[in-house]
């Protein structure tokens, strides 16, 4: 079970390329036993929040609610999507990512849908 939400890189040609799918955990305790929390401005968009659930949380022993956070504010989905975007670097798509000009600027602002 557990949240899942696909990646994506938008380009300048405005093309938005599906990099890959990754699961939600808790960026305090990993677990998968989180749910959604509404969504959060940031900038120019609105990004989706979430909230961890699990009652072992370590979190919960100064907080008196789950965890908030935003996937896009991650440290551990930053790390996903980096592995994601290697792999993406050594395969044949690296040619076509090439072609259609994705700017680095562009690799970081990585929009979930």
């Amino acid at each position: 079970m557990g949240l899942y939400r696909p990646i994506y890189i938008d380009t300048v040609s405005q093309a938005r390329i599906l990099v890959g799918v990754i699961q939600i955990m808790c960026p305090v305790c990993n677990s998968i036993l989180v749910d959604t929390n509404g969504t959060r401005e940031r900038k120019e968009r609105r990004v989706e929040a979430f909230q961890c659930k699990d009652p072992e949380c370590p979190w919960l022993k100064n907080h008196k609610y789950g965890k908030q956070f935003q996937v896009t504010s991650s440290y551990m989905f930053k790390q996903e999507i980096m592995v994601k975007l290697e792999n993406l670097y050594y395969t044949p798509t690296y040619l076509m990512v090439q072609k259609i000009r994705v700017l680095p600027k562009n690799m970081a602002y990585l929009q979930l849908k």
